[in-house]
C-alpha cells in the first residue's frame, strides 16, 4: 500500500517540543490495533495475502514493516494529530508544566493496543513454528508480560494450551487454561482444553464433569462428545470393582457410538471399534474399524499440501489395522505417525497406551510394537553426594562425553535432580543442551551452596531458567540431616514417578560409576524402589504418665526431625451454629470422628481436637490417606437435619507430609509435633472445598512410592494457601476404586 505523499513533519504541525516521536507512537498504535483485530478474527502471518486462508504479510511487529507500509500508518497518525489541533485542543508533552484540575488522583496507566498487539503477534509466530522453538522459550515469552496482556488474544490462548498438551504437559496446560478462562469465561474451546488437561493429568472425574456440563449445554461436537466418552473409558480402565467396571465400559461404548453417529468423526469411530472388541463384539469391531480406516486413507489422499498427513489420521489407521489383526500394516502406520510427531510426546503417549491395551487383548507380542513409540526416558539423578565430592575436576570432559552418549541412546530425556553438586548440575546441563526437559527440586530450608570453579552462578541461573518445573521443599528449617536429604530424595523420586505415569512408563535412577585406574566413567541405571522410603521414625508416642516436664529442654523428643503425615480438618459452617446447636454438633461430629478411628489397624500417632478442628499425625502416607477419605465419606453421610443442624455443614481435610520435630507438650503432657511443615499442612485445609480431601505436592509425590495404594492424587492446580502462605501445587485425594 504505497503512498506518494509524505506526511508532514511533527514540527510543521506545531507540536510542542519533546513530542517529535508522538506521530511514530500513534502510527505504531494504529498498526498494532489493526493487527490485534485481525488476529482475534483468526488471521495469521503468511508470505502472501490469502483471504480464504486468512493469511497476511503485514501481521508482523511494526518495526518489521516495510517503510512504505509504515508511511501509511504515519499518514493516519498525521491526520489524527491535525484534527486534534484544528479543533482547538492543545497537546501537552510530559515535560510541560500545566495546571491540573479535578481529581487529585492520577489515572492508572492501561496497556495500549501496541502492548497487546505486539505480544499477540510474536506469540503467534512462535506457536506456529514450534518445531524450531523449544518449550521453555515459548513459556518464558508468554510469562514475560502482565496477565492482562498474556491472555488478550483468544486464538493464541488456544494454540498455547494445545501446544502444551501435545508436549504432554497437562499440569502446566491446566494452570494456563485456568488463567485464560478468567479472561474468556465460558469459552467453549478453552473449557474443552481444560477438561482434556485434567483428563491427561489423571483428574478423570473432574474432567468428566466438565464435558458433561458442555454436553448438557447443547454442545454436540466430537471434541465434547468424544472426550466425555474418553473419561468413561479411563474410569473403566482403572476401576477394580467388577460391576462398576462393566458399567463404565458400557457407558464409554454408548458415548463413543453416539458421538460417531452424530459427527462421523474418525476418532470416535476407532474408539467404537476398540471398545466393541473389548466387549467381545468382533463383528462390530471389524466393520467399524474398516470404515474408519477407509475414511482416514481418503483424508490422506485429499491432502494436497506438501506437509505430512495429520498425526491422528495416521495413528487412527494404525489402530484400526491392529483391531483387525493386521499387525504389519499397524506397525507401518504407527511408525509413520510417530515420525511425524517429533517432540509431541503427549500425542505419542496417548497412542502408546491404547496400542498396549490392544496388543494385550489380541495376544500380540508387544516387542513387535514397542519400537514404534519413541517416548522419552524419565530419570532421576541419584548420585550419593559423598561420591560426587570425590570426583576430580580433570574427569569433567570424560563425564560430559559419557552423559552425551547416554542421552543420544534415547528419543528424549526428562531428568529430575537438584542443584546440590557440580556433577548433578553437569548432568542436568547436558540434558538441557540436548533439548531435553529438566525438573529441579530446591530445598528451601538449606543455604545456597557457594559457587565452585565448575558451577558458578551462570550455570545455576541457566538451569533454573530452563527448568520445566521448579519444586521447592523446606526439609527441616535449614538444618542439614540425613532425614532431610532422604525426604527430599523421595519427593524427587515420587515426582518422577508421577511424570512417568503420564507416559505409561517406568522411571529409573541414574548414577555415575567412576574409576581412576584405569580412568573410566559409566552411567548405571536402577529401578526406583516402590516399597521402602527409608525414612526414620520416632518411637516416642503417647501421653506421659510417669513424670512431669519441668524445663523446656525436656520437651524436645529429638533435635533431629522425623517425617510424619499431617492431617488438619474442620467443618465449614461451624461458626454459624448457635449455643443450642453446639451440643448436638459435638456429639455427632466427635462421635463420627471416633467411630472412623475405632477399627483402624494403625492408630494416629497424635490426636488433637478443638471445637470442629482436628490435627492428627500418622507415620505412614497410606494410613493418613485412608483415614482422611473414610472421615470425609462418614461426615458427608451424616443426616445433619435430623439432629437439628444445618444441612450444608461439610468437612474440609488437608494433608501434607514432611520432617517435623517431636515435643512433649508441658501443658497437656502429650506428644505433639511442630515445625514449618505443620504450618504448611494447616494452610491447606481452609482452601479445600467442603466434602473433599486436598493434599500437597510432597504428599502426592511420597504417595506415588506406595505399591497398591488405595487412593490416588489428582492435580487441582496452583492454589493460594490460607494466610498468604504462598502458591503451591495442590492435589485432590480420591479412592482408587472411585477414580
Amino acid at each position: 500500500m504505497n503512498r506518494k505523499s509524505e506526511p508532514p513533519s511533527d514540527r510543521a504541525l506545531g507540536l510542542p517540543r519533546g513530542l517529535e516521536d508522538l506521530r511514530e507512537i500513534i502510527a505504531e498504535n494504529v498498526h498494532n490495533t489493526w493487527a490485534r483485530q485481525r488476529s482475534e478474527e483468526g488471521w495469521c502471518y503468511g508470505a502472501e495475502r490469502d483471504d480464504s486462508a486468512k493469511t497476511h504479510p503485514d501481521l508482523v511487529p511494526y518495526a518489521q514493516l516495510a517503510d512504505s507500509e509504515r508511511d501509511y500508518d504515519r499518514l493516519t497518525a498525521w491526520e489524527t494529530l491535525q484534527t486534534i489541533l484544528r479543533h482547538g485542543y492543545r497537546i501537552v508533552g510530559p515535560d510541560d508544566s500545566v495546571e491540573r484540575s479535578g481529581s487529585a488522583y492520577p489515572v492508572p496507566p492501561t496497556p495500549g493496543a501496541n502492548e497487546y498487539g505486539t505480544h499477540a503477534i510474536e506469540m503467534e509466530r512462535l506457536l506456529r513454528q514450534t518445531d524450531a522453538v523449544d518449550l521453555i522459550s515459548i513459556v518464558a515469552k508468554h510469562k514475560s508480560v502482565p496477565l492482562r496482556v498474556r491472555w488478550s488474544n483468544r486464538s493464541n490462548a488456544q494454540l498455547l494450551i494445545q501446544y502444551l498438551l501435545e508436549r504432554n504437559e497437562p499440569i502446566l496446560a491446566f494452570d494456563f487454561v485456568s488463567e485464560a478462562l478468567e479472561s474468556f469465561p465460558n469459552e467453549v474451546r478453552l473449557m474443552q482444553l481444560q477438561g482434556l488437561s485434567l483428563a491427561r493429568a489423571g483428574a478423570t472425574l473432574h474432567a468428566n464433569q466438565i464435558f458433561q456440563q458442555l454436553r448438557d449445554a447443547g454442545h454436540r461436537d466430537e471434541e465434547t462428545l468424544g472426550n466425555l466418552a474418553r473419561t468413561y473409558k479411563t474410569l473403566w480402565e482403572y476401576e477394580t470393582d467388577a460391576i462398576r467396571k462393566q458399567s463404565y465400559l458400557n457407558r464409554a461404548f454408548d458415548a463413543y457410538r453416539y458421538s460417531y453417529q452424530a459427527t462421523s468423526g474418525y476418532w470416535s469411530g476407532v474408539n467404537v471399534a476398540f471398545l466393541a472388541l473389548i466387549r467381545g463384539d468382533e463383528a462390530t469391531a471389524s466393520t467399524v474399524a474398516k470404515e474408519v480406516e477407509q475414511q482416514c486413507k481418503e483424508l490422506i489422499d485429499q491432502n494436497t499440501s506438501k506437509s505430512s498427513p495429520n498425526y491422528w489420521v495416521m495413528a487412527t489407521i494404525a489402530e484400526a489395522a491392529l483391531i483387525q489383526g493386521k499387525l504389519d500394516s499397524a506397525v507401518h502406520w504407527y511408525k509413520r505417525a510417530t515420525k511425524s510427531a517429533g517432540q509431541r510426546f503427549g500425542n505419542i503417549a496417548s497412542t502408546f497406551r491404547q496400542a498396549r491395551v490392544l496388543a494385550h487383548h489380541r495376544n500380540i507380542d508387544w516387542y513387535r510394537l514397542s519400537p514404534c513409540f519413541p517416548l522419552p526416558k524419565i530419570v532421576v539423578f541419584a548420585q550419593p553426594s559423598e561420591r560426587l565430592a570425590e570426583m576430580p575436576v580433570a574427569m569433567i570432559p570424560l563425564v560430559k562425553k559419557c552423559v552425551s552418549a547416554f542421552i543420544q541412546r534415547h528419543s528424549g530425556l526428562i531428568a529430575f535432580g537438584t542443584l546440590e553438586s557440580d556433577w548433578e548440575r553437569l548432568f542436568l546441563e547436558a540434558v538441557v543442551d540436548s533439548g531435553g526437559e529438566i525438573h529441579v527440586l530446591q530445598d528451601g530450608g538449606k543455604p545456597v551452596a557457594q559457587p565452585t570453579e565448575f558451577d558458578g552462578d551462570p550455570v545455576r541461573r541457566k538451569l533454573l531458567h530452563k527448568s520445566e518445573h521448579i519444586h521447592t521443599v523446606t526439609a527441616c528449617a535449614g538444618q542439614s540431616s540425613e532425614m532431610a536429604d532422604q525426604y527430599s530424595a523421595n519427593v524427587l523420586r515420587g515426582l518422577a514417578m508421577m511424570r512417568a505415569k503420564q507416559f505409561g512408563a517406568d522411571p529409573s535412577c541414574v548414577t555415575l560409576s567412576l574409576s581412576e585406574n584405569p580412568i573410566a566413567v559409566e552411567i548405571k541405571e536402577t529401578s526406583i524402589d516402590e516399597e521402602g522410603l527409608g525414612m526414620r521414625q520416632t518411637n516416642m508416642i503417647g501421653p506421659i504418665a510417669s513424670r512431669t516436664i519441668e524445663s523446656l529442654d525436656e520437651c524436645i523428643v529429638d533435635h533431629q526431625p522425623t517425617v510424619m503425615s499431617l492431617l488438619f480438618a474442620d467443618v465449614k459452617g461451624f461458626s454459624r451454629l448457635n449455643e443450642s446447636q453446639l451440643v448436638a454438633f459435638a456429639k455427632v461430629f466427635l462421635g463420627t470422628v471416633s467411630e472412623c478411628m475405632r477399627d483402624l489397624v494403625v492408630q494416629p500417632n497424635t490426636k488433637h481436637t478443638w471445637g470442629d478442628g482436628l490435627y492428627f499425625t500418622f507415620e505412614k502416607i497410606q494410613d493418613a490417606g485412608r483415614y482422611a477419605l473414610r472421615l470425609a465419606d462418614a461426615i458427608g453421610s451424616v443426616p445433619w437435619a435430623r439432629h437439628g443442624l444445618p444441612v450444608d455443614l461439610g468437612i474440609r481435610i488437608g494433608l501434607h507430609a514432611g520432617p517435623v520435630y517431636g515435643c512433649y507438650d508441658p501443658i497437656s503432657q502429650q506428644l505433639t509435633y511442630f515445625g514449618i511443615h505443620v504450618n504448611h499442612a494447616a494452610r491447606i485445609e481452609p482452601v479445600t472445598p467442603p466434602g473433599n480431601v486436598y493434599a500437597s505436592e510432597s504428599f502426592a509425590a511420597l504417595a506415588a512410592h506406595q505399591k497398591n495404594c488405595s487412593f490416588q492424587c489428582e492435580y487441582v492446580g496452583q492454589t493460594p494457601l490460607a494466610k498468604d502462605f504462598g502458591m503451591f501445587a495442590t492435589y485432590h485425594l480420591r479412592s482408587a476404586t472411585s477414580s
